[in-house]
């Protein structure tokens, strides 16, 4: 005969989680490894209706980061932005805190060169991306010579628990030094 354990429902709830979490991230948080910039794959737990802090349903989204790129509106510097996607309507009305880091190539180090926060990052907005549903890094130039760059992004649900996954862009040349 097989015994029978009953479990309260805050332990059930803690079970879950750390179920949830002993789970291996798909995208790798190192700023060394690059991923395509549309990197998905992370698992998220949506909170019970009325609670923030237990998960009912796994769901996903999609977070994105695109590569490195010159600044069309301030001159001299490079940037990099990030967002997210609801892709299943998980998220419905939901807002999500998004940051984005730029890593530039010093020597065989990569080193965070955008200062957080700052009034676009990290931003809390709705899934979406473009003007007004994105984070922005950036970083001056300092001289025109080659360097190498990526960008990260670390999306958090607002009131859900999800991965620490940190998506990565491209790495991308760019003649911009910033030190």
């Amino acid at each position: 005969m097989i015994p029978v354990v009953y479990v309260s429902k805050p332990a059930a709830a803690l079970l879950a989680l750390t179920l949830a979490l002993a789970v291996p991230a798909t995208a790798s948080a190192s700023p060394t490894t690059s991923p395509s910039p549309t990197a998905s794959g992370n698992s998220d737990l949506r909170p019970e209706q009325g609670s923030a802090k237990v998960a009912s349903k796994a769901a996903s989204f999609t977070s994105q980061v695109d590569d490195p790129h010159y600044s069309s509106s301030h001159a001299g510097s490079v940037n990099v932005h990030g967002w997210w996607l609801d892709d299943h309507d998980n998220f419905t009305g939901m807002k999500a805190r998004v940051t984005v880091y730029l890593w530039a190539k010093k020597g065989s180090q990569w080193v965070q060169v955008n200062k957080i926060p700052t009034k676009k990052n990290p931003v809390t907005v709705y899934a979406g991306g473009g003007g007004g549903k994105r984070a922005s890094g950036s970083v001056s130039c300092r001289s025109h010579k080659p360097t190498w760059y990526h960008g990260q992004v670390d999306v958090d649900i607002i009131d859900a628990i999800d991965t620490s996954n940190r998506p990565n862009s491209h790495d991308v040349e760019l003649n911009c030094q910033p030190w």
